[in-house]
């Protein structure tokens, strides 16, 4: 356990933070291992019997294993760890200039989306092109996307 400059105990700090619950606070992977084995193990059998037939269910069970394993202990682990105990973990991280910029990017986003919206409307209404909904959609998710990451590096490049 470290000090802090008034003597007082600090919680010490580990790369990988520790769990939120227990009496002695373990490692947050003590905790989060588990929880994602048994959230891999769920979301692969749900995997695979969903549109698989008996032969090809292994298969898909072994895929799905693959698949969800990252994201599944990066979720627990997510649910897990304490963040004041991440050694290196910015303590507010709301106050970030990063943050900053994000809001900057998103809220004028939101405005683009806007304009870009009526002006397709307006383009259809005029031509009489027909786009399926999921089109439009692709094409609208793929356009936030690209304006949101524009925006943030021209904000962080403004500082």
């Amino acid at each position: 356990m470290t000090h802090d400059a008034d003597g007082t105990a600090a919680r010490e700090r580990l790369r990988w933070g520790r769990s939120q619950w227990g009496r002695t606070r373990p490692a947050a992977w003590w905790h989060a291992a588990p929880l994602g084995i048994v959230l891999t193990v769920i979301l692969s059998i749900a995997f695979s019997l969903i549109g698989f037939d008996a032969e090809q269910r292994r298969l898909a069970l072994g895929i799905g294993l693959l698949c969800f394993t990252g994201p599944a202990l990066a979720l627990a682990w997510i649910v897990v760890v304490d963040r004041s105990t991440i050694r290196g973990a910015v303590d507010r991280p709301e106050e970030t200039v990063e943050n900053i910029w994000w809001d900057k990017a998103t809220q004028h986003t939101l405005y683009d989306v806007v304009v870009v919206i009526g002006v397709g409307a307006a383009v259809l209404s005029l031509t009489g092109w027909e786009v399926t909904a999921v089109t439009a959609l692709m094409a609208l998710a793929g356009l936030i996307a690209a304006d949101v990451a524009i925006r943030y590096v021209l904000a962080r490049r403004a500082g």
